[in-house]
């Protein structure tokens, strides 16, 4: 008896053994570094990333774009004429998929904010989203559920002073070339002038018309919860912030006396 209780538990071992090894022979790495041969003639500024498409901002207020899928082909987008000699890029956001870039600008100075530009990746054509002059984009959230490559699909953009604004966004220059612009609406002012330095729209998995927004500053994390009316409605958030008209309750106090923070949901 004793003998048969020591070679089942030598099976037991040599196959939980083998299962490990198998194991580990399946599980790819999560990270990969490799050097890429690439000299920036100026130092970097901003990064962002997303669907195999890198964007860079130089400190000389070039951008550089560059398709990890083919990176021997580099484009180069001179911002100089939107900087000025006092001018640089503030932030960069990218959408999910590669397609559509904002890029807020701000004064070297005294960092008022300066124009806020928008690039499509199908063109090195930059488009300035007139409809946001005075305003700094400090964050973006953009929607999950847009697959256009015309279009960004309705955007939440928080600002340095708090404000919350809904705009959406095409490509076709016709629109600019008319001087129709995007329509651009203020959903809520937080009243506490902080800069929202996140901003995140979850959509309801089980009701179209459900939408949480979460937005946070360096002291504070909100919460909106709501339903729109339709999927078609523009601006299409309104809806949501509709119960917080009169009271501005709904947030986390972070304790501690934070220099900034960040929300990223993934």
């Amino acid at each position: 008896q004793a003998t048969q209780e020591v070679t089942g538990s030598s099976q037991s071992s040599v196959a939980t053994a083998l299962f490990r090894n198998l194991k580990l022979e399946d599980d790819s790495p999560i990270f990969s570094k490799q050097r890429i041969n690439f000299q920036p003639n100026s130092d970097i500024v901003q990064l962002v990333v997303s669907n195999n498409r890198l964007v860079l901002a130089l400190m000389n207020n070039i951008l550089i774009r560059i398709n990890l899928l083919q990176p021997q082909d580099i484009e180069e987008i001179d911002l100089s004429r939107y900087c000025s000699q006092k001018g640089k890029v503030y932030k960069l956001f990218l959408d999910a998929s590669g397609q559509h870039l904002i890029v807020s600008l701000s004064n070297n100075t005294n960092g008022d904010p300066l124009d806020t530009l928008y690039i499509p990746w199908q063109t090195k054509k930059v488009r300035v989203i007139n409809k946001l002059k005075s305003h700094m984009i400090s964050s973006v959230a953009w929607s999950q559920r847009n697959s256009s490559e015309m279009l960004t699909g309705p955007i939440v953009c928080g600002t340095m002073k708090a404000l919350l604004f809904e705009i959406e966004l095409s490509s076709d220059e016709s629109m600019f070339q008319s001087g129709l612009e995007p329509y651009c609406k203020q959903l809520v002012d937080l009243g506490k002038r902080e800069e929202i330095t996140g901003v995140e729209i979850l959509p309801c998995p089980t009701d179209d018309l459900e939408y949480v927004i979460l937005c946070c500053t360096k002291s504070r994390l909100y919460s909106f919860r709501g339903h729109i009316t339709s999927t078609e409605n523009r601006p299409l958030f309104l809806g949501v912030f509709s119960n917080y008209k009169d009271s501005l309750d709904n947030y986390v106090e972070f304790k501690g006396n934070n220099s900034t923070a960040a929300l990223k949901l993934y």
